[in-house]
């Protein structure tokens, strides 16, 4: 499944913008139950990829939803899956808006 991860990746990466099928297929994925650490790390990896290039809000809207709830079905937002999202945030230095939204919503 991560080489699947990858491709979308590059080709989201390549194209500087989510389009309809592969934001479809994001939701697919946040939609499912429970929302997986894979999923959680596409979407961060996404949203760093993405920086500089200006997205629909319905995708930063489903960041802050797949890994809040990711997080939040880590036995109980373990101190290992909160000290693993510090480190997909802190990858590029800086904090944006999306990543804040990530920390308002968790408390941390």
């Amino acid at each position: 499944m991560s080489e699947n991860y990858n491709e979308l990746k590059k080709y989201i990466y390549e194209d500087g913008y989510v389009d309809g099928s592969e934001m479809k297929f994001l939701q697919d994925l946040v939609a499912a139950e429970p929302v997986t650490k894979a999923t959680a790390e596409l979407l961060l990896d996404l949203l760093n990829l993405l920086e500089g290039h200006e997205q629909n809000q319905a995708f930063y809207d489903l960041v802050v939803e797949g890994t809040t709830r990711y997080i939040e079905n880590t036995e109980k937002c373990s101190e290992a899956s909160i000290k693993w999202l510090k480190s997909k945030m802190d990858r590029d230095g800086q904090i944006d808006a999306t990543e804040q939204r990530i920390i308002d919503r968790l408390g941390l």
